[in-house]
């Protein structure tokens, strides 16, 4: 029975956290809240508030794997932000028991272009999200003996939100099959790869 951390328990991690409850798994869930900690603790999550820039000596991260839905705030005035997150992550997860990381990336490190990447194309991102993105998956999967799975997700609707209606297709996912990425994730532990997590729609 695995013991897994989920750092993020929001619009994906949340609902993620009580699949892998109902299926027998011991789940570990963080959050920056104090009231979405209390809901964590009354669903039978073990709850932790975790600031990545005060990181303390706390046991999240023994585990055998870890599910990283860390959020890539639009708000963040440099992108170099989130990478510095992801190190801090790395740094965690070197002197701990994971074996095993699922990563939620995004569609988002492709170029702003009409060509449909296959995960394993060689490209250069166009912008500088996109650059930090595609150096925070090289930084994950640089990890010693730790395997990575990557997910590219499109834009996630369904579960309260909606995408605004357009006449272009876009890389959309839905809610209920990010759910299916990750957790098909989450079994192919000691596998690494990348893949899509999107289809072009119009919606």
């Amino acid at each position: 029975m695995h013991k897994i951390s989920l750092l993020g328990c929001g619009y994906l991690g949340f609902p993620l956290a009580l699949k892998l409850l109902e299926s027998g798994c011991h789940v570990k869930g963080s959050t920056t809240s104090l009231l979405k900690f209390k809901q964590l603790k009354k669903s039978g999550i073990r709850p932790y508030l975790i600031q990545l820039d005060n990181m303390d000596s706390s046991d999240f991260f023994e585990s055998d794997i870890l599910v990283l839905t860390l959020p890539f705030k639009k708000t963040f005035i440099d992108p170099n932000i989130y990478k510095e997150q992801i190190q801090i992550v790395c740094d965690q997860v070197r002197m701990s028991s994971i074996k095993h990381i699922v990563f939620t990336s995004s569609s988002s490190v492709y170029p702003k272009d009409k060509k449909l990447y296959l995960s394993s194309d060689n490209f250069i991102p166009t912008n500088a999200r996109g650059k930090v993105l595609l150096e925070c998956e090289k930084i994950l999967n640089g990890l010693q003996d730790i395997s990575v799975v990557t997910i590219r997700l499109g834009g996630i609707y369904g579960n309260g939100r909606s995408i605004k209606k357009d006449i272009k297709p876009r890389k959309l996912v839905s809610h209920k099959d990010a759910l299916k990425l990750i957790e098909n994730g989450i079994n192919k532990i000691g596998s690494s790869s990348c893949i899509n997590g999107f289809t072009n729609l119009i919606m």
